[in-house]
């Protein structure tokens, strides 16, 4: 309970000034009808946290989906792409799992930015629209480079680990 009066404390003072606060005090002065303001608030907040929600989901679902049709193709049973699990993660105590699940966002952002390299690799082979395929081509294979960094983002950070002499 009290690590929720804490969150509830710090999330409305951080919200101090927010946009939305201003946006109702204007209304409320300007029409004088203050309930039917914070009704529409309220299903708009509703609405932007269901819709939050939801593509999170998404964005979860499509990382595991990703996993299944790469081991599908692949038949590796040992490959796993969902929620990334650092062991370096746990250097930073409490917030383990927000490490976590950011580095589990730019494992997912991976995918689609390798898959932008392959769609400029096919732009440069045919053509690319005129003069300058190469930096399409040279374009696509960082793309696609990056894009493998980030979807292995915990061998990355540990090869980084490894040549930088870091401990943590």
């Amino acid at each position: 309970m009290q690590a929720l009066l804490i969150s509830f404390v710090a999330v409305a003072f951080a919200e101090i000034g927010d946009k939305t606060q201003l946006l109702a005090l204007v209304l409320a002065a300007r029409y004088r009808r203050p309930w039917p303001i914070c009704a529409g608030i309220l299903v708009a907040t509703l609405l932007n946290h269901a819709l939050a929600g939801e593509a999170g989901v998404l964005l979860a679902q499509f990382s595991f989906s990703m996993g299944s049709a790469w081991d599908s193709m692949t038949g590796s049973a040992t490959t796993t792409y969902g929620m990334v699990s650092y062991a370096g993660a746990s250097a930073a105590g409490a917030f383990a799992p927000a490490v976590n699940a950011v580095l589990t966002i730019i494992s997912t952002f991976g995918w689609w930015y390798g898959l932008k390299g392959f769609t400029q690799l096919r732009k440069a082979s045919s053509g690319g629209g005129g003069g300058g395929y190469e930096d399409y081509a040279w374009k696509g294979f960082i793309h696609i480079l990056g894009g493998a960094a980030m979807i292995n983002i915990a061998s990355t950070l540990d090869a980084f680990k490894e040549t930088l002499g870091l401990t943590f």
